[in-house]
């Protein structure tokens, strides 16, 4: 009997120490502010905190942007990072945007098949720029800044 309870005490004691080191094992993610808005591209911010995780992990980070409210890999275009990730931020150059046209965007980490991700954000593109000899009178209607076939206005 007593053998029988200085295992049980032995077990309990692994799956002590298994629990706590799951424990410590941690990644927060937080979705950041974009930077430099225009109406093809913008620039997408992000950051992680990563406790517990040795530097062999097989790790990705980036982005995912969608039209869809809910950005996932299926409706989106995922923007995998490469570098080293342990307490920092990270930020990617997105172009060939459609102008005036709202994007959602989430950050994620991935270590193996478990990903984390921060908060979804959006942003609305500018409008398109005013095409080369145009003069832009508002009200959306454009003209041309000479007469056709003229030289001068």
């Amino acid at each position: 009997m007593k053998r029988i309870r200085i295992c049980m005490l032995m077990v309990l004691a692994a799956l002590y120490a298994c629990e706590k080191t799951e424990e410590e094992k941690t990644i927060q993610v937080s979705t950041g502010d974009t930077i430099d808005v225009s109406a093809h591209s913008s620039t997408l911010s992000g950051a992680a905190v990563i406790h517990g995780f040795d530097a062999s992990s097989r790790l990705t980070f980036g982005f995912i942007l969608s039209e869809e409210s809910l950005p996932n890999p299926d409706n989106g275009t995922v923007y995998n990072l490469s570098g080293i990730l342990s307490e920092q931020s990270f930020s990617a150059i997105v172009d060939n945007l459609s102008p005036e046209t709202c994007y959602y965007y989430v950050a994620f980490v991935k270590i193996g098949n478990v990903s984390w991700t921060g908060a979804v954000r959006s942003f609305m593109t500018m409008a398109g720029d005013v095409p080369k000899g145009a003069v832009d009178l508002g009200l959306s209607v454009l003209w041309a800044e000479k007469n056709v076939g003229a030289d001068a206005p």
